[in-house]
């Protein structure tokens, strides 16, 4: 846990996997020196992954590795999951080109290098992972009965309850919020039963750990970075995905999104504030209407042309409501022309 960050609340948030791609250079051996390694850290692999023809791997792990050897616009890719991110910080900060970073922070060193690869290329994959040790809030049982009792509000309507089992014992316990494809995901796991399963008997984890990890991928992961580097702040950041995208609430109304949050979960999150990872919707333009109208309502339409022997009139007839309503949108108006070629119109139809 040594690259966590812990908040007031006695969570602890960290990194737990990163994919980036580099565009900006060709070389990897330039590329690695950024990140304080050489080539002679890693080994090649026998075979490449993820679209590319060639891969290495950092000596004395497993998920480090860095593909190469694709088509042109492909890039470089860095696929490090969470028990190397340690690797990452330190050899970042004691490699020669980063000679400055001595006396830098873990915290330090982490929005040092987001920034280093946003210079040099992009994301496509961030897991944030928050960590209750001890379960002082939830465990995954808490989560599967919220669930049942209607109790959560989420981005996603895709929920998915995994649970493994060795000779009757339970070994795996994870549930899904969001699908594997899609660009954020939650997932909520027994940590302590995760790490068990790694570790010999007498080092077996004794006590309760949950994790929350949102893996967000492409658009959501830059967008993640980028507020990161903004607001300078991992807790902050991490707790505000939560509280935009994830809810518990008390079931003290019939409409779930106007329910009260949970306290406890309030604690949990400890902020008000709510970051989104996208961009809000641009004003629809006429053209993608046109896609929507026809995509949405052309059947309805031509069933109720047919309906009237070929007469329009059901449409027509509704042309004065319509533009009226039509007036009050301003920025629909200026795609028009201007508000004088709709109120143009409307006099015409009054006629």
């Amino acid at each position: 846990m040594e690259h966590a960050t812990t908040l007031n609340n006695g969570l602890f948030v960290l990194i737990d996997y990163l994919r980036f791609v580099v565009t900006e250079l060709d070389c990897i051996d330039d590329i690695l020196k950024i990140f304080g390694f050489s080539r002679s850290d890693f080994s090649q692999c026998p075979r490449g992954g993820l679209g590319y023809k060639s891969s290495i791997v950092l000596n004395g792990t497993s998920g480090f590795r860095v593909y190469f050897d694709g088509t042109p616009d492909m890039g470089i890719c860095f696929d490090i999951s969470g028990s190397n991110m340690s690797i990452l910080y330190n050899s970042f900060k004691s490699g020669s080109v980063n000679s400055g970073f001595d006396g830098l922070s873990v915290k330090d060193i982490e929005f040092e290098i987001f920034r280093s690869i946003s210079n040099i290329g992009h994301f496509t994959r961030v897991d944030v992972a928050v960590d209750d040790i001890g379960n002082r809030f939830f465990s995954c049982d808490d989560i599967e009965r919220f669930y049942r009792n209607r109790q959560i509000v989420a981005r996603s309507k895709v929920y998915k309850h995994d649970i493994s089992e060795k000779d009757y014992v339970k070994t795996g316990d994870t549930i899904y919020f969001g699908s594997r494809t899609s660009d954020i995901m939650l997932r909520v796991y027994d940590k302590q039963l995760e790490q068990n399963q790694k570790l010999p008997d007498d080092s077996k984890i004794d006590y309760p750990w949950t994790r929350f990890e949102l893996e967000l991928k492409n658009e959501r992961a830059n967008k993640f970075v980028e507020v990161l580097l903004e607001k300078q702040s991992l807790g902050l950041v991490a707790m505000g995905i939560f509280n935009k995208y994830f809810r518990i609430v008390e079931r003290d109304d019939t409409n779930i999104s106007r329910c009260t949050t949970l306290p406890l979960w309030q604690e949990f999150v400890s902020t008000v504030e709510k970051i989104r990872l996208s961009e809000p919707h641009p004003v629809s333009t006429l053209e993608k209407s046109e896609l929507y109208l026809d995509k949405q309502y052309m059947p309805t339409i031509t069933a109720l042309f047919l309906h009237y022997g070929g007469d329009f009139s059901f449409i027509t007839d509704r042309i004065n409501s319509g533009l009226n309503r039509l007036l009050k949108n301003k920025v629909r108006c200026e795609e028009l022309g201007g508000i004088e070629v709709v109120q143009g119109a409307l006099e015409y139809y009054r006629e």
